[in-house]
């Protein structure tokens, strides 16, 4: 579980606003703020990725660079 200041906590490290990490995540604006000001939950997909990012100090570019990446 994240919560609303963790999730603004990731973002920032991660160099994005909150409009930029709602379209880096595939979420409205409003969902972004509402994560922040704790009055929806954060999906554990979205947390584990934010966590993940920041541990192996991945960028929203390169992510989105690998999704585009074939799996073998």
């Amino acid at each position: 579980m994240m919560t609303g200041d963790e999730y603004e906590k990731a973002i920032e490290m991660l160099g994005l606003t909150q409009v930029a990490a709602a379209r880096f995540l595939g979420v409205d604006d409003t969902t972004s703020r509402r994560w922040i000001a704790d009055k929806h939950p954060i999906p554990d997909s979205t947390a584990m990725l934010l966590r993940v990012m920041i541990r192996y100090r991945l960028t929203p570019k390169s992510v989105t660079a690998l999704m585009k990446k074939e799996l073998v």
